[in-house]
């Protein structure tokens, strides 16, 4: 039996440099801010690898992003930095 990692297969890294439109009264980044990141990223993982939102809408499809682990050293400041890390990880069905 052969078994193929998506999780390695499709993992994507992706770098943002916060704005400073989106840090907080500590002048670091927020959380709600960091979220988006991992949205966009997501989104954009999804697309690459062959699955556009538009095409799952005609076929009265969606794409969620249903779970999400954040890990971090230190909240960074505006104009820093901030690596985001993706991948697949199979549906759930309700």
């Amino acid at each position: 039996q052969v078994v193929i990692d998506l999780t390695v297969m499709f993992a994507t890294t992706e770098q943002f440099e916060v704005r400073q439109a989106e840090v907080g009264v500590d002048k670091r980044v927020t959380v709600p801010s960091l979220m988006v990141y991992c949205q966009e990223s997501a989104y954009r993982n999804v697309r690459d690898v062959g699955f556009p939102v538009e095409v799952l809408y005609e076929q009265n499809m969606a794409w969620v992003l249903s779970r999400f682990r954040l890990e971090m050293n230190a909240f960074p400041a505006a104009n820093e930095m901030v690596q985001v890390e993706t991948w697949p990880s199979g549906s759930d069905k309700y």
